[in-house]
């Protein structure tokens, strides 16, 4: 099993005097064989002053178009690439002491016959039975560790297409083919008919399930002299994969762009 954490305190509750209840784990990142078992936990944290109760519960998510990160949450077993039948945690309510800490405990168990990703969050939210002391607190209802697992044979593919000029834009289709989430993070660079660079910069990260696909776009800088160019994009999809498009350009006098090849 290759396990990445995405270690960051974020904040459940505050109250005025400041942060009390911290999560240190934001994102868990799992490659599995078929058939594991995979047994770990994660700490919570009370900076505050009094003890702070809270429950623990599972949810599958999905990214939503245009896919620039926002996520639906459902409850588990919904979601085509749900992993909820196959985790268990305890506890699942707990009480959180002033100045101290609790250890939450996962199972998931990987079926022998798992192929691709699957996703999950754990949620912690406030009990339903809050003190009378607390009023006052400023909760967030709910904040969570995103589970991402994928198993070793995952496929990991992608095609960019529809390329086109718009307005003063280049955009396209990035289309994800495998059967993972996809988080591609794109950049692109410019040169001129000498080679001589022109422009580069990063594309906007997109969050694109399987069989879907998003728009992207990249600026063309008003500034470029009238002439040929050649961008090329890059999406590195993770893994050691990705993909790449050439783009031959030419800029008329009239500030207008034509695109005149695209290539692999």
């Amino acid at each position: 099993m290759k396990r990445i954490l995405m270690t960051a305190f974020l904040v459940l509750f505050a109250t005025k005097a400041g942060a009390q209840l911290l999560m240190e784990e934001s994102r868990v990142q799992l490659t599995v064989t078929p058939g594991e078992t995979v047994v770990d936990g994660m700490n919570i944290h009370n900076t505050g002053q009094q003890d702070v109760d809270i429950r623990v519960y599972w949810q599958d998510f999905e990214y939503v178009p245009p896919y620039t990160g926002k996520k639906n949450f459902t409850p588990p077993g919904t979601s085509k690439y749900s992993m909820g039948e196959w985790v268990t945690y305890s506890p699942q309510v707990l009480t959180v002491p002033a100045q101290g800490k609790r250890e939450i405990r996962y199972t998931i168990k990987v079926p022998e016959d798992a192929t691709g990703g699957h996703y999950g969050v754990l949620f912690f939210e406030r009990s339903l039975s809050a003190s009378p002391q607390n009023t006052g607190v400023n909760i967030i209802t709910r904040l969570g560790s995103l589970f991402y697992l994928e198993t070793v044979d995952s496929d990991k593919s992608a095609v960019v297409d529809e390329v086109r000029v718009q307005d003063e834009f280049i955009r396209g289709r990035f289309a994800n083919e495998g059967d993972v989430f996809l988080f591609p993070r794109g950049v692109y660079y410019l040169v001129d008919n000498d080679g001589v660079p022109a422009d580069r910069g990063e594309i906007d990260t997109m969050y694109v399930m399987p069989d879907t696909a998003a728009e992207f776009s990249v600026v063309l800088d008003g500034a470029l002299a009238v002439g040929d160019y050649t961008m090329v994009i890059t999406f590195d999809l993770g893994g050691g994969e990705s993909v790449t498009k050439e783009i031959d350009l030419t800029k008329f006098n009239t500030g207008q762009y034509q695109i005149r090849q695209v290539r692999d």
